[in-house]
């Protein structure tokens, strides 16, 4: 058997450069979230959380028949076909 060279070994082994460059992209990304969560205002955030159910029924309350329409379109557009097969189905067709 002959003598395997180094430079035959090395030319098989991946480079380890784009492992080393997504590992630093990586820290740097998880440094950055690191310093925004610790930039949060949390008694600010607590209040938003806890005011959140009151300011839901206050806007659910200003808003008419039509802007509920308008600002739920998926259900309205389930209900609308819902009633056209109930419809569809007792026409006699």
């Amino acid at each position: 058997m002959g003598k395997i060279s180094d430079r035959d070994i090395d030319d098989d082994v991946p480079s380890k450069a784009p492992t080393k460059q997504i590992s630093d992209k990586i820290f740097a990304t998880t440094d950055k979230v690191k310093e925004k969560l610790g930039d949060i205002d949390t008694e600010y955030a607590m209040e938003a959380i806890l005011a959140a159910p009151r300011r839901l029924k206050k806007e659910l309350r200003k808003m008419s028949i039509i802007g509920t329409l308008t600002r739920f379109p998926a259900p309205t557009v389930a209900i609308c076909l819902l009633i056209t097969m109930f419809f569809l189905f007792h026409s006699g067709i």
